[in-house]
């Protein structure tokens, strides 16, 4: 079964959705999932656009939290998240390899997003 990496995207931005596993993330592992994700989008519109992740609480009233490299994890205000959400269009490419191996043998890596879980994610809001 083919996984999928999807995104939010903004004129410079790409924002990854992941599950709120995500939060148990070490930085070195958040590292190397923005360094594949770079090295799949190398040739392709979205190459020098700024790779963000981006989860939800497990829980409906949960809110937003965002990290990258160039900026430390923080939680988003409902402000924050419907610009970002208005300014943005949902985009999906395959997962690549590398993180599905990764996903398949260590389960911190069980971060990314299926289709049901980024509805979720998305509810309330439109894109």
């Amino acid at each position: 079964m083919q996984s999928y990496l999807y995104f939010l995207s903004s004129k410079a931005d790409l924002h990854l959705l992941l599950t709120f596993r995500a939060k148990e993330l070490t930085h070195a592992e958040k590292i190397d999932i923005v360094l594949e994700v770079e090295r799949q989008l190398m040739s392709s519109e979205h190459a020098d656009k700024h790779i963000h992740l981006l989860w939800r609480g497990g829980f409906a009233g949960d809110g937003f939290t965002i990290w990258s490299e160039t900026d430390s994890e923080k939680s988003l205000s409902p402000e924050a998240v419907s610009a970002l959400f208005k300014n943005a269009e949902l985009v999906c490419i395959d997962l690549p390899e590398y993180l599905e191996e990764r996903m398949n043998t260590e389960a911190q890596f069980i971060v990314f997003a299926e289709a049901d879980y980024v509805d979720f994610m998305l509810e309330n809001h439109s894109i």
